[in-house]
């Protein structure tokens, strides 16, 4: 490989190097350095079932069973195609009909345990979904497909029980003009602050005093009328009904009392301050509220029909019920061991509640601008094409449950996940339940700090085997609602990226000097789809300094590798010690269909330098014997310069030595390269 390393034995070694002539007899020159190569292979006791192939054969199937008419294309990939930094590779493709299914047979390494598959419609909305390989299959369907029910949980998981969650108004409009007709007029000469009356009514403008006490009296704000207040008590007993508007001056109290919002009707100011006995209704809104500071409600029930928009939102205890069936934003929401009911549109800006339960109904929109943080072991219900999104999602054993009939689906859209705070898991509840569709914004991750890239969908699906027939990632677009509306517009999107080909690398050691196992001195990188009869080849790498030709079969790809890279026979180019000139052309050979990487033929042959004499490696190592070739599935990055495949290749676990001594073990040790021992 490289000459002056056998110069360098001859000048510091006891003897001359005519001691070593026979090297360089032709006669025997090959076999006596191969076995010099055996003897100081770097791994020792290698398997003698090692065939070194790196690639297994398995089948997909996918069926698609949607839109009556339409033709999908199916798109078979190594990874998530929607995760811009998965670095997934295109398998194979195909068409297929509705109703039907297209079967590939697709070649993947041997530490693949699954692959995504995705369809696209001829809109351009793709829907994917990941199969994990058993017993050589994996199987994927896209729409309605039967399901046994047999293990389905005793809790419906993801059902969304509305009963006694939807409130009407304590009082109708005719019952309120009845109770006004009644009425007497609210003023300072009527001993507001100790009200002994049934009814009363504003007229015009009016300022309550601090404090009342009530006594069960019913205030009606007519249309047209207001009610201030400054910092106030509105004490025991008391009902407002809001049909005009009220203004809160300060943080208003309301202490055992009520206040009903009819849809006319208006509250604007500061704060609100409920704290009635547990689980009574203290708040009903079928108005408008504005208020720039804080909406307390402590155990009691909230529920909103019309529209609210507060700084922050809380609830201290463990009893109480929040239920939005309109438009509910808020900057930030604090509760603890509540119970949420999101019916319509709830939009909040951080979420850090430990709440108990959270259901988001059929239709409706879920939307957290910051961050969802929520307590142990808290269930979010997913009700039928519901949804829900947030930028950042920090799981600790809260559990995200899918509708409760099958092949009905919720959608999710998050930027950023973050395991910092437990053990948590994305779960489904049983078999019989629908299918999330999600949208996971790759691209803003840290990897270090948020969740390992390699695991992160793995780790989710791994904790229920059902979960990779219900989890389908896809690029969504959700518009919020206007107008009275509840869940807005949800747009599935195509595939983020150009598709990059499934490749493999083939690595080539020539022999020109023994001893340092680097598989540099040729790298070719080809790429080919699974049902193609083509396949691309570019020469990568030539760390050899011996004038080496590559061939596939009986043609001639180059025949010279440093002259393909503009150099001479000295320059040793991609491996750490010397750059191209220029880029070798880019080769398209024929592949005889259904034939693997691993059946394709390449050789190296190699002129020494008297050239006298010729050795050829080729694409055929022999089962249990050291290998002068490799070739790994997927991208791969060789050895630098001298440095040998077990240096490069050497963490724990998934090291090439472990696979070189059991073919079962390590099968995956191309992925874990040895930062600043291979080549970048």
């Amino acid at each position: 490989m490289k000459k002056y390393v056998f110069l360098l034995v001859c000048l510091i070694g006891i003897t001359s190097c005519t001691d070593h002539k026979d090297l360089y007899n032709p006669d025997n020159e090959s076999e006596q350095k191969k076995e010099e190569y055996d003897k100081n292979f770097p791994v020792t006791d290698v398997d003698p079932n090692q065939d070194w192939n790196s690639f297994r054969s398995i089948k997909v199937q996918v069926a698609v069973n949607e839109i009556a008419g339409e033709t999908y294309t199916v798109k078979i990939y190594t990874d998530n195609p929607l995760n811009v930094k998965s670095g997934a590779m295109l398998l194979a493709k195909g068409d297929v009909r509705n109703g039907e299914t297209y079967t590939s047979n697709v070649e993947v390494g041997k530490g693949l345990s699954g692959i995504y598959a995705a369809r696209v419609d001829s809109k351009g909305a793709c829907l994917v979904k990941y199969a994990s390989v058993k017993d050589g299959i994996a199987s994927v369907t896209f729409g309605t497909t039967a399901r046994s029910t047999s293990s389905a949980r005793s809790v419906q998981a993801g059902s969304v029980n509305l009963d006694g969650v939807i409130e009407s108004s304590p009082y109708s409009k005719a019952e309120i003009e009845g109770f006004l007709a009644k009425a007497t007029e609210l003023k300072d000469d009527n001993s507001p602050w100790n009200l002994q009356k049934k009814y009363y009514k504003v007229t015009g403008s009016y300022t309550l005093p601090d404090y009342i006490a009530a006594k069960e009296a019913l205030i009606i704000i007519p249309e047209g009328a207001t009610l201030k207040t400054n910092r106030g008590q509105i004490g025991t007993g008391c009902t407002i009904v809001v049909l005009g508007s009220m203004e809160i001056g300060g943080c208003t109290q309301f202490q055992d009392s009520k206040l009903i919002v009819f849809p006319q009707g208006e509250i604007r100011g500061e704060s609100l301050n409920f704290t009635n006995p547990a689980n009574r209704l203290a708040f009903y809104n079928a108005g408008t509220v504005n208020l720039a500071g804080t909406l307390i409600v402590n155990g009691q029930r909230f529920y909103n029909c019309g529209k609210v928009d507060v700084k922050a939102y809380e609830d201290t205890s463990n009893k109480g019920r929040f239920v939005n069936n309109g438009h509910f934003y808020t900057s930030s929401m604090s509760l603890t061991k509540s119970d949420l009911y999101i019916l319509c549109y709830t939009h909040i800006g951080t979420f850090a509640s430990e709440f108990k339960d959270c259901y988001v109904s059929d239709g409706a929109y879920f939307q957290i601008d910051e961050k969802l943080y929520s307590g142990e072991k808290s269930r979010i219900y997913l009700g039928k094409n519901s949804k829900l999104s947030t930028h950042i999602y920090y799981y600790n054993a809260t559990q995200i449950i899918a509708p409760a009939t099958q092949n009905e689906q919720a959608y999710i859209k998050i930027g950023v996940i973050s395991s910092g705070h437990g053990d948590g898991t994305w779960w489904l509840g049983g078999p019989s339940t629908g299918y999330y569709i999600v949208d996971i914004d790759y691209s803003s991750w840290d990897w270090q700090n948020d969740y390992s890239k390699d695991s992160f969908e793995k780790e989710f699906l791994g904790h229920n085997t059902e979960l990779e027939n219900n989890f389908t990632p896809a690029s969504l677009e959700i518009t919020p609602p206007s107008g009275n509306e509840c869940s807005g517009n949800t747009t599935i999107g195509g595939l983020p990226t150009e598709d990059k080909v499934n490749c493999a690398y083939y690595a080539f050691e020539d022999m020109g000097s023994v001893g340092d196992y680097d598989f540099n001195d040729v790298v070719l990188k080809v790429s080919r789809l699974s049902n193609e009869s083509q396949a691309t080849v570019e020469l990568v790498a030539a760390g050899g300094t011996l004038a080496t030709a590559v061939k596939y079969g009986n043609e001639i790809l180059w025949d010279e590798v440093h002259h393909a890279f503009g150099v001479d026979l000295s320059t040793m180019v991609n491996t750490g010690r010397g750059n191209a000139l220029s880029i070798p052309e880019v080769k398209t050979i024929s592949v005889a269909p259904n034939t693997s990487f691993t059946e394709l033929r390449f050789a190296i042959t190699v002129t020494y330098n008297d050239g006298s004499s010729t050795s050829t490696v080729e694409s055929v190592p022999s089962k249990g014997n050291t290998p002068q070739y490799l070739c790994m599935s997927g991208e791969w990055k060789w050895p630098k310069e001298n440095i040998s495949i077990t240096q490069a290749y050497s963490m724990e676990d998934h090291s090439f030595e472990d696979w070189a001594q059991n073919s079962g073990n390590a099968t995956d040790w191309y992925k874990y390269p040895i930062s600043g021992k291979v080549f970048e």
